[in-house]
């Protein structure tokens, strides 16, 4: 499920990455969540380009990103329920290395290791960084159980749990970290990987850094 917002600049490249993947979807929904530019158009022209594959649009009102995941949750059919947000985009064995971690019953969901993609100013490297350490941190605190976020690019969940807690939380500003710990709470478990990729486009000024994490941080 890739959701978006006024995605049309980067939404392309997000769904390439997805018909890639060395092991396929049973299908792709991408959950429009009320964009205003050129987003549904690109869409269609795409889904047009390859209908070999099982690609599907649906919109709703702007209602924000967890109540688009919801509505992809509803409409999903498969046994796994994977997001990937829309500015970003994954590897092409991501698929293959992430489904064997689910033969324990007790796993709700494998993240894959999440990179800057193409980093050029000194803000985007300094992320990098950032991010690779972070990275290596989550994998230590799978062992203990105790993930503090299962981030919108790729994140792979079983779809029977997701549905038996309630879906994701519509009213919070991160609802990846809310549903990160509500599975936790209810005794899940939660692995990271370092061995498949998966990136992201980082903020490349202040302002955008600052919109962002002013988020995380107070939806934290």
């Amino acid at each position: 499920v890739v959701p978006v917002y006024n995605g049309e600049s980067f939404i392309e490249e997000t769904i390439a990455s997805l018909l890639k993947q060395t092991r396929k979807f049973d299908e792709i929904i991408v959950a429009d969540d009320g964009s205003t530019d050129k987003t549904q158009e690109t869409v269609k022209n795409i889904i047009k380009e390859n209908q070999s594959y099982s690609i599907r649009l649906i919109s709703q009102k702007n209602m924000g990103k967890g109540a688009a995941l919801n509505t992809a949750l509803r409409e999903a059919k498969g046994e796994y329920f994977i997001c990937l947000d829309a500015d970003s985009y994954v590897s092409k064995d991501a698929l293959k290395k992430i489904l064997p971690h689910f033969s324990n019953d007790k796993v709700a969901a494998v993240l894959p290791l999440l990179k800057v993609s193409n980093p050029k100013t000194l803000l985007q490297k300094m992320q990098w960084l950032e991010y690779i350490v972070n990275m290596f941190y989550k994998e230590l605190m799978s062992k203990l159980d105790c993930v503090h976020v299962a981030p919108g690019p790729f994140s792979v969940y079983k779809k029977s749990i997701l549905e038996k807690i309630g879906g994701f939380d519509e009213n919070n500003m991160t609802e990846d970290l809310e549903i990160s710990l509500r599975l936790q709470k209810h005794n899940y478990r939660i692995v990271q990987l370092l061995n498949t990729n998966v990136y992201t486009i980082a903020p490349s000024s202040f302002k955008e850094l600052y919109k962002q994490r002013n988020r995380w941080y107070k939806g934290s």
